[in-house]
């Protein structure tokens, strides 16, 4: 992924997978633009799925790879639905 033409000089993330909770926004967002930027797959979980999606379209817009997935850390079930389903992706994604 690329920002203004960029890649991270500092670490290279190729080949990893990265779940990124909270990443609708905030810091969250920072984190996954960043982890995408050097080259990781991103899987973003956050409950606003809405805004969640439009951080992953940024990244693949960007030349990365990201998928939302909802997530409310509160609620075990989903946490263990949204780990499925990122590994699910992760393992699709190769």
């Amino acid at each position: 992924m690329t920002e203004e033409g960029a890649t991270s000089p500092h670490f290279d993330l190729s080949h990893k997978v990265a779940l990124v909770t909270g990443a609708s926004g905030g810091l969250g967002r920072h984190f996954a633009l960043t982890l995408a930027r050097a080259g990781a797959k991103v899987a973003l979980a956050a409950r606003r799925k809405d805004q969640t999606v439009a951080v992953a379209a940024e990244i693949v817009g960007r030349g990365g790879v990201a998928v939302a997935v909802p997530m409310d850390v509160t609620d075990e079930d989903s946490v263990i639905g949204a780990l499925r389903e990122a590994s699910e992706w992760s393992t699709i994604r190769g």
